[in-house]
């Protein structure tokens, strides 16, 4: 999201964020939360004369890809999607919801790794499985139900300047470290589990990518990179 809003600035756009209030942005104007839904976006796209909209969701987030859709449409405002790269490479499996998840991890596991990020899987979903171990990453604060038996760990923190070489080093060791045999995790695009589902694979866990919800009509042009987003705007 920053790298988009710095890119538009620079390039001479005058930007409006509408976001949760947890996202920080070093330049243009915030709105925080999601500003009313689709008729409040609408509004605010009238009232502002905003020119285009970068719809720009976390990769789980449908409702508010279906608000700015609705809110583009509804003003006639043109609308391009951002969404990064998927981290699916050759050799993982993409399962389409947590409990498919669930269900191979318990047939096929014995040390598994499941990461909660932002509370896309609910631990809950391997409460029934009392014969494997579940390491669980970035639990969510709301999580309360459990795998039966259970442990957490942080993820690995790299010091500043690490190369791509060295986190993968990392994230293999942690896997290693925790006996990994099966790794479940959300297709977020984030370059740590882009990391992890490499290590994974390569050290032959089985490794299950949950798959991203359809965000965007096949009408919306979507770019991987923020980078695309600027240039083609």
């Amino acid at each position: 999201m920053a790298e988009i809003v710095e890119g538009l600035y620079r390039g001479g756009w005058e930007v409006t964020v509408v976001a949760p209030g947890s996202v920080r942005v070093a330049v243009g104007r915030v709105l925080s939360g999601y500003h009313g839904g689709a008729a409040g976006l609408a509004r605010t796209i009238a009232e502002r004369g905003i020119e285009i909209v970068v719809c720009a969701p976390a990769p789980f987030d449908t409702e508010l890809g279906a608000d700015a859709a609705e809110a583009a449409r509804a003003t006639g405002t043109p609308m391009v999607g951002y969404q990064p790269a998927s981290i699916l490479t050759p050799g993982c499996q993409a399962v389409a919801c947590a409990a498919e998840a669930a269900r191979q991890a318990r047939a096929t596991g014995t040390h598994v790794l499941v990461d909660c990020a932002d509370g896309i899987i609910d631990p809950a979903e391997f409460s029934e499985d009392a014969a494997n171990l579940y390491v669980l990453r970035r639990l969510s604060r709301s999580a309360r139900t459990f795998p039966r038996r259970n442990r957490d760990i942080d993820p690995a923190v790299l010091p500043a300047g690490a190369s791509h070489a060295e986190a993968l080093a990392r994230e293999r060791a942690a896997l290693v470290g925790n006996q990994i045999d099966c790794a479940v995790l959300p297709d977020t695009g984030e370059p740590e589990l882009k990391l992890c589902v490499h290590a994974s694979v390569e050290l032959g866990a089985h490794t299950l990518v949950l798959s991203r919800p359809q965000l965007f009509a096949e009408d919306v042009t979507v770019f991987p990179t923020p980078q695309a987003v600027v240039r083609s705007l």
